[in-house]
């Protein structure tokens, strides 16, 4: 189990076993996206103009964490921008002016 012997198992406590399996988990990750890397090297030249890069040719189930937790990065980045007050009274300017001209254009 994870490279690991039944005596070395039976003598580690429960927070090296659990380190144990997130690095073998890890190593095994790593040499899944070794092996998409080289795969998608090699039929690149062969797919359509806009197929996308290699987690749109070969997903993973990894790959909607790393858009969820990217995309979760964005919305706090944006939230942390509107958070200064100037930003805001800005944005709050241009809005009624756009509603403004909308008014007038009916």
């Amino acid at each position: 189990m994870a490279g690991i012997g039944g005596r070395e198992f039976y003598d580690m406590c429960l927070r090296d076993i659990s380190r144990k399996i997130e690095a073998h988990a890890r190593n095994e990750r790593n040499d899944w996206e070794r092996a998409r890397l080289i795969s998608y090297m090699a039929v690149s030249p062969y797919l359509e103009k806009g197929a996308g890069g290699m987690e749109d040719v070969i997903p993973f189930e990894w790959d909607k964490e790393r858009k969820i937790e990217r995309n979760r990065q964005k919305v706090l980045e944006y939230q942390e921008k509107m958070q200064d007050p100037n930003r805001r009274k800005f944005l709050d300017f241009v809005e009624k002016k756009i509603s403004k001209h909308g008014e007038g254009m009916a």
